[in-house]
């Protein structure tokens, strides 16, 4: 299988930016802007990417029982890698143990606002869980970062336009 070049540069990046921070930590902690610029550019693209991703695929198709065997697997897919994603990411946050030996001490007015942050709950209950699935508008579920809105919304109008499809005679009315 041939490597990407793409693939090759970022890694490559990956390891120079290691390299950079760790032997000029003063003047990497200087282009903190710069590695926020980019982590914001990365956002930006997240939700047109996923909008033309779900278009593409699911309007490809055009029959809702092969979407339906599709999603189901895409779902299982999704829970079995995110799972392993977890598992990784604890394991090794107890492995590695990421800031230990930093002499950081927390102080009173950082405890607070985390207990405040902890007792923060936006869904109430399993049904204000569910209303907030739904947008009330694409641009605002885009601005905010909802992905769950935004897929769902996403879901909904390419489902729709499918059954659409095989009802030519409602295209017209449009």
């Amino acid at each position: 299988m041939k490597s990407s070049n793409l693939t090759t540069f970022i890694f490559g990046a990956l390891i120079l930016g290691i390299i950079f921070g760790w032997l000029c930590p003063d003047l990497a902690v200087k282009t903190e802007p710069l590695a926020k610029i980019f982590l914001n550019m990365v956002k930006m693209i997240i939700a047109p990417l996923l909008f033309s991703t779900l278009v593409v695929g699911i309007a490809g198709h055009g029959d809702i029982k092969s979407l339906g065997k599709i999603g189901l697997k895409t779902l299982v897919y999704f829970e079995i890698v995110t799972t392993i994603a977890l598992i990784i990411g604890l394991a090794m946050g107890n492995i590695v143990k990421p800031g230990e030996g930093f002499g950081v001490v927390a102080n009173a007015h950082d405890m607070q606002a985390a207990q405040h942050l902890a007792t923060i709950n936006p869904n109430n209950s399993i049904s204000d869980m569910i209303i907030g699935m739904f947008p009330t508008s694409v641009i605002k579920s885009m601005a905010d970062g909802n992905l769950l809105q935004l897929l769902f919304f996403q879901f909904s109008l390419l489902l729709l336009s499918v059954l659409l499809v095989k009802q030519q005679s409602l295209l017209w009315m449009f």
